[in-house]
């Protein structure tokens, strides 16, 4: 009876750890993948309003989720030639999700 019980508490705790560890590159370990970076390219906006975002898309062609600034003045910047700077974070899950968090920009050019 108390091998039952002891394993019931076991199995109960080692559940409950695994519902609550949640993703481990949030947090503190996040900090460690977190690194600066400089990339130019071009703002966009992906998706429907109320969900858009602003999505910056460097010259090598990858797509980052912008966090950090509103997205209305982001907006404003599309299809301009943009030099940023940034920490640049990989949120690895389901689906991997870069994000870059905006120190400074830069506005290179104007396409007309």
């Amino acid at each position: 009876m108390k091998q039952r019980k002891l394993l019931w508490i076991l199995i109960t705790l080692f559940t409950a750890a695994l519902i609550f560890s949640g993703d481990w590159s949030s947090g503190v370990m996040a900090k460690e993948k977190e690194k600066l970076t400089t990339l130019t390219g071009t703002f966009r906006m992906v998706g429907n309003v109320p969900f858009a975002e602003v999505v910056f898309t460097s010259d090598e062609g990858k797509s980052y989720s912008v966090i950090g600034e509103t997205k209305d003045v982001l907006a404003k910047l599309q299809a301009k030639k943009i030099k940023i700077k940034g920490y640049l974070k990989e949120h690895n899950g389901r689906y991997t999700k870069k994000t870059i968090k905006l120190v400074e920009l830069t506005v290179i050019y104007t396409e007309q």
